[in-house]
Order: structure tokens, then C-alpha cells, then sequence
């Protein structure tokens, strides 16, 4: 059989990554293509998808870190190895992954967001807001801003950080998992 055929699939994981800031929704939607990857690393790539939708994530762990071993410059493995690592709360290991994805792609913004919450996780909020900064995030990044205000509040500007939530408010969906917080934060700023 020849490694390499013209299959397309799509893999997908949705579940609820916990910070100390919040529950933050993620959904991981990948199409990926075997022409441009062996058979051998989209077999791995899915079942670490699997074992992630499972919560297996020590599991996920070993197929991502094995399908690297076969291709170190896979992008999407690499970013769902840093996820993987965020949800185990290994945050330094994260975040240098997220760091090596921008380095394969420097306009992944999905890299690039995680990247400014797992530095926000271990206290740098300056480091979070320079890492969003770089990003090609629009108005309606409500996850963005949202988080760029939990960052200022961090560093003492709550000025700022209203500001931010105020923007983020304009776009996040009331019934999102993090708009009673936004409001709450509204409030208690408002004042």
C-alpha cells in the first residue's frame, strides 16, 4: 500500500479546558490530509484524538509524542501535544510547544491565544498581553479580550482591564460558559 493516498478526514475533539482563570470551551476541529502525512502518523493522530475526547490525555500524550518521533515539524500533532500538556498542567511543556507551532507558523492564532493563557496560568500577564498583541485578532475576539482584561487586572490596571471587557462584552454570547464572570467582573470595575 502506498504511504501516502488522497484520503481527507476530519478529527475532532471538543471538551473544557479548566484554568485558574476560568472554564475556557475548547474545540479542536483538524482536516487533515494524508497526502501531505503518512498513513502511519494519521492513524496516530487519530487515536490520540480519541484518547483526548476520552480524557486519556497521558495516552494522547504518547501517540502525539510518537507520531513527532516520525514527523517533528507536524504543526497540528505539535499544538495538540501543547493542549495536552495544558490539560495535565504541565504548563512549562506547553508552553514551549506552543512556542514551537509559531515557530512552524507564526500566524496560527489558536497557538498563539493558548500560548497567552498558559503564560496568564503561571503569572505573566505582561508576557500574555504582548504574546495576544502579536496576533492577528479582530474586534469580535471575545476570548481574547476577555482574557487581556483578566491579565491587566493581574497587573494592577483595572482601568484597562474595563476596557477590555467592556470590548470583549460586545461579542461574547450570553450564554457562554464565561459570561457570568464577564459581568461579574463589569460590576465590580463599573464601580
Amino acid at each position: 500500500m502506498n504511504p501516502k493516498t488522497n484520503r481527507a478526514e476530519s478529527l475532532g475533539y471538543e471538551g473544557i479546558w479548566t484554568t485558574n482563570s476560568g472554564a475556557i470551551p475548547c474545540k479542536l476541529r483538524v482536516m487533515s490530509t494524508s497526502s501531505s502525512h503518512s498513513d502511519q502518523a494519521l492513524d496516530l493522530l487519530r487515536s490520540a484524538t480519541e484518547c483526548a475526547k476520552a480524557q486519556d490525555f497521558e495516552q494522547a500524550r504518547l501517540h502525539l509524542t510518537e507520531l513527532l518521533d516520525i514527523e517533528p515539524q507536524h504543526e497540528v500533532a505539535m499544538g495538540m501535544l501543547a493542549a495536552v500538556y495544558a490539560e495535565l498542567k504541565t504548563l512549562d511543556r506547553a508552553s514551549d510547544y506552543f512556542r514551537r507551532v509559531l515557530e512552524i507558523n507564526p500566524d496560527n492564532v489558536l497557538a498563539r491565544f493558548q500560548l497567552g493563557i498558559v503564560q496568564l496560568e503561571i503569572g505573566h500577564a505582561e508576557d500574555a498581553l504582548a504574546t495576544w498583541q502579536l496576533g492577528n485578532y479582530g474586534p469580535n475576539d471575545y476570548l481574547v479580550k476577555y482574557h487581556s482584561g483578566l491579565a491587566l487586572l493581574q497587573l494592577d490596571r483595572p482601568s484597562e482591564a474595563l476596557a477590555a471587557f467592556q470590548s470583549a462584552q460586545q461579542f461574547m454570547p450570553v450564554d457562554h460558559v464565561l459570561y457570568p464572570k464577564l459581568l461579574e467582573f463589569l460590576i465590580k470595575l463599573s464601580n
